[in-house]
């Protein structure tokens, strides 16, 4: 039987003006405690970008893009993805990038859509300690601690 984990990760909430709060998030309470950490730089225009988003229901959209600063805007807007239209406002978690092509970040997306909750936020801890650092598949970050 696997013992309860009491692992706890620091997600920070980005909004398109900057960090608006943070957020700790423990595995066995899943609650949130405010911070204010400063804020990343976005990613050059034209460069292949996956995101990560944190929707008004604390769920976790993932999506790919080459503009992300037009694309926070259609989504905080309601015109981005279905899923964010009926979860707003959004905030900007983290950005894994620049992928070589846009078929390279769908290749991203799509494994790290599938990752379970923990391990998603595990991965967007990481992205927020090394903004800019190229991460290849989602499980592979571990090896860079």
């Amino acid at each position: 039987m696997l013992s309860k984990l009491t692992t706890t990760i620091t997600v920070n909430r980005l909004t398109s003006v900057g960090y608006a709060s943070g957020v700790t998030v423990s595995e066995s309470t899943d609650k949130f405690a405010s911070r204010v950490p400063a804020p990343p730089d976005l990613p050059a225009r034209g460069a292949w970008v996956v995101y990560f988003l944190e929707c008004r229901d604390r769920t976790i959209y993932t999506g790919s893009t080459n503009d992300l600063a037009r694309r926070m805007g259609q989504h905080q807007a309601g015109t981005g993805a279905k899923y964010t239209r009926s979860r707003l406002p959004v905030a900007l978690l983290a950005w894994n990038g620049p992928f070589a092509n846009r078929s390279a970040a769908a290749r991203f997306e799509v494994k790290a859509q599938v990752l379970p909750r923990l391990k998603k936020l595990e991965l967007i801890a990481y992205l927020q300690l090394h903004p800019g650092e190229l991460v290849v598949h989602p499980y592979i970050y571990k090896d860079f601690r």
